[in-house]
Formats: C-alpha cells, sequence, structure tokens
C-alpha cells in the first residue's frame, strides 16, 4: 500500500518534468494531496472498524464454538442417560418377570395347601358326622327296644348289640 502511495506522489513530479502546459497535472497533484489527507484522517478509523468487526465476528464464531460443544456434551449426556434408563429399564422388566414367576408359584402353593386343607377338614367333618349318624342310629335302635314292652334282651346281649353297632 506505501508504495503505490509513493508512486502516485511521483507521478506529479514526473508529469512537472515535461514542459508542458495542461491543467490535469496541477489536478492531478491536488486529487493526489486530496487522497493523502482523507487517507491520513480516516485511515485509523476505518482500521479500527474493521478490527473490531473481525473480532466481533472471531467472537461470535467463538461462541457458536462454545455453544456447539456444550451441545454435544448435552447430547452425549443424554445418550449416556438414554443407555443407563434403557439398562434400568430391562433390569426392572426382568425383575419383574422373577417376581410374577415367584408370586405366581407362592399363589399356586397356597392354593394347594388351602384346597388340601378343605379336603382334610372336609373328611373330618364327613367322619365326624358318620358318627354322630351312627350314634343317633345306636340311640334310636335302643330307644325302639327299650320302649317295646314285647322284646325281652338281657343286659349281656344288648352290651353284645352295642358292640356290634359301634364297631
Amino acid at each position: 500500500m506505501k508504495k503505490l502511495f509513493y508512486i502516485f506522489l511521483l507521478l506529479p513530479i514526473i508529469a512537472f518534468s515535461q514542459d508542458t502546459q495542461t491543467d490535469i497535472v496541477p489536478r492531478s497533484v491536488n486529487f493526489l494531496i486530496f487522497i493523502a489527507i482523507v487517507y491520513y484522517i480516516l485511515a485509523d478509523k476505518i482500521k479500527a472498524y474493521f478490527k473490531n468487526r473481525t473480532a466481533q465476528i472471531e467472537n461470535r464464531f467463538k461462541q457458536i464454538k462454545e455453544l456447539e460443544l456444550s451441545n454435544k456434551k448435552m447430547i452425549d449426556n443424554a445418550q449416556d442417560e438414554l443407555l443407563k434408563a434403557k439398562t434400568l429399564s430391562l433390569k426392572i422388566v426382568n425383575e419383574a418377570n422373577a417376581n410374577k414367576k415367584n408370586i405366581k408359584q407362592n399363589i399356586l402353593n397356597q392354593t394347594t395347601e388351602k384346597i388340601n386343607h378343605l379336603i382334610k377338614k372336609t373328611d373330618e367333618n364327613l367322619s365326624i358326622q358318620t358318627q354322630k349318624l351312627k350314634f343317633q342310629a345306636v340311640d334310636n335302635f335302643m330307644d325302639k327296644i327299650f320302649e317295646n314292652k314285647n322284646v325281652k334282651i338281657s343286659s349281656k346281649e344288648i352290651s353284645n348289640i352295642i358292640k356290634k353297632k359301634v364297631v
């Protein structure tokens, strides 16, 4: 840039070295001086503007990179948590199936025990009822014998009859 500036400054000198009378040379010199003054006044501000703009763009890119990295970390964490949740759910399902089998077996065992207990109680009640009926039959029989005056049975015969009926 400086070389180009020096070349533009030397152009008027080369142009004045010729002995021609034209208006172009002084105007060119004035224009170059104007450009030099504008450059001197505005160069720092333009450089500062572009420097600030470059810094803003770099900062924005850094923010975007940081956001991208944080999003990537969050995605990785979410995937890890998803994997953990899947393994935990599989574990819970397996435990539930095992518990289901245990509960089913316990219910079957308890039901079988209750049924066996009911059968045993029914058998006991049946035997008790059978004995009651036997005693009642013997009692009725004995009442009929004692009520009937025509029948003469000795106490020995009664004891034999009772022994036969009870046994």
